[in-house]
């Protein structure tokens, strides 16, 4: 039986795409009881199930109102009964969607990549080289504006299960800021820039990693459409170790993509596969689905009911001989005897139902470990302390935590795929730093900062001896305080020195 490898080197597009069919990933097959599909119905407002008219889940309702005449304007009666003409309408019911999964999803990434993601490198700063391949990573992660798509990446991981990193090469055509880039580090300037696109099911992507019985990739293929003199192509790329196969359909035969670079075969200099694949089981907010669809029904209903008993409604028992009109000062109603008259109420209000609104979004936020972060919530707290605030935001801290173990395996891989393509293809004098240079990616999420607190704190420590001005200022530029911590070092150092001068002068001047 031929194995995977010898299947996609034969370029034969049935039998390689049957390989991805087979073993497609579990947002496709609803593996683990979620599809693409369910999740975006849920993550998108306007497709939650409350916004669907059918019997399922909230039809609108039936009703029959009196047949009016267009002349006279009274009801027209039916001859044969006696009874006023109806005929059949719908009432529109209260729709109201919540975008609790979006809120969710949104503090999740908030509290995860609120603070850029750093590296914990391990190299000899003796050596030149390796000094230069951290540099450059650095500066393609820079120019690749990668602590914004972070938040991209990671947005469509918790919401649509899947999403990739595409990373590939472009010819380089503005070569002063690289003329300059280079100069300043150290290393040669580049033929080529390395460059990301996010792929994701949302963005019209099919995903198909393929892995051993290791959990190793081994292989990647992705699906999309491109627009030709305004028609649709059909696409199909396989990535490999080894090559890049660009496979397409434009005369209704798949068949390498003879127009692409090299024919459709394209040699992968970088020895790596050049996508880094993002998943997750579920959808961020899947545990409290349900919780979700119940308030979201609960607050439709309470606004179906306010619009039947929110104004008064007058109810007339008996005969009524002379009615009011609007504006009329002195109102009366002439009733005839034994004849009442009273205004609708509701016989004890909704507690209950206010009950269970409540406690729907205080389990929802507290079970998805998400922070109720509302002005409502936060505006009676006062002035907390830094223990304080640790202590309220740790259950979002620990579901940030949790959620590296998924993530953090993603960003490993795509600085190694970076170092890949400098050692190999960029600059292959640095070949010998891409192995030896370790890069450890470090979160740190985010927490609501008490400066005033922390600043009394390190003014005590630097006065008490336990820490050095450089260590204070350097935790202060880590929180985000001062900018750089040694300008600022140099800066109390020159004030220092002004005072000592104007001091010695002062001395001078009374002797």
């Amino acid at each position: 039986m031929p194995t995977y490898f010898e299947i996609i080197k034969s370029e034969n597009y049935e039998a390689i795409r049957k390989i991805f069919e087979d073993n497609r990933p579990a947002y496709m097959t609803g593996l683990n009881g979620y599809t693409f599909e369910q999740a975006k119905d849920e993550y998108i407002v306007d497709s939650h199930r409350v916004m669907i008219n059918d019997s399922d889940n909230r039809p609108d309702k039936t009703i029959f109102r009196p047949v009016i005449s267009d002349s006279t304007g009274e009801t027209l009666i039916d001859t044969a009964t006696g009874n006023a003409k109806v005929q059949r309408a719908t009432s529109k019911v209260n729709r109201v969607p919540l975008p609790v999964p979006e809120i969710i999803v949104n503090r999740r990434v908030g509290f995860m990549l609120g603070n850029p993601i750093k590296y914990d490198v391990v190299f000899n700063d003796k050596n030149p080289k390796e000094q230069t391949l951290v540099d450059y990573v650095y500066e393609i992660e820079d120019s690749s504006k990668i602590s914004y798509k972070n938040k991209e990446i990671a947005r469509r991981m918790m919401s649509e299960m899947a999403c990739a990193e595409l990373w590939y090469l472009t010819e380089l055509k503005e070569e002063g800021f690289w003329n300059y880039i280079s100069s300043r580090f150290g290393f040669s300037k580049p033929k080529y820039l390395l460059k990301m696109k996010v792929l994701s099911p949302m963005l019209g992507d099919g995903l198909y990693p393929l892995f051993d019985g290791y959990g190793d990739l081994i292989a990647f293929a992705r699906s999309y459409k491109l627009k030709e003199d305004q028609k649709e192509v059909d696409c199909f790329d396989v990535y490999t170790l080894e090559m890049t196969y660009k496979f397409s359909n434009r005369d209704t035969a798949w068949k390498l993509d003879e127009t692409s670079v090299g024919g459709g075969k394209i040699p992968n200099l970088a020895q790596k596969i050049p996508l880094v694949y993002h998943q997750q089981e579920k959808p961020e907010w899947a545990n409290v689905q349900k919780m979700i669809e119940r308030l979201e029904k609960l607050l439709s209903n309470h606004g179906d009911m306010n619009d039947y008993f929110g104004e008064p409604i007058l109810a007339i028992f008996g005969q009524l001989i002379q009615a009011v009109n609007k504006g009329e000062s002195g109102k009366i109603l002439q009733l005839a005897e034994n004849a009442k008259a009273s205004f609708l109420a509701l016989d004890s209000p909704p507690e209950s139902v206010k009950m269970e609104i409540e406690n729907l979004e205080k389990f929802i936020f507290a079970l998805s470990q998400t922070p109720n972060i509302s002005f409502s919530e936060m505006k009676s707290l006062g002035d907390l302390s830094g223990v304080a605030l640790e202590l309220m935001f740790l259950d979002a801290h620990l579901a940030a935590r949790a959620k590296e173990e998924v993530f953090g395996v993603g960003i490993q891989r795509r600085v190694n795929l970076i170092k890949a393509f400098i050692g190999n293809i960029l600059d292959v004098s640095l070949a010998e730093a891409s192995q030896t240079v370790k890069m450890k990616p470090v979160f740190t999420p985010y927490m609501p900062k008490n400066m005033k607190e922390l600043i009394e704190t390190m003014s005590q420590s630097v006065a008490s001896g336990i820490i050095s001005t450089t260590t204070a200022t350097e935790k202060l530029e880590n929180e985000g305080y001062i900018s750089d911590a040694s300008k600022e070092q140099e800066r109390l150092q020159q004030e220092a020195d002004l005072i000592a001068k104007r001091n010695n002068q002062i001395g001078l001047n009374f002797q």
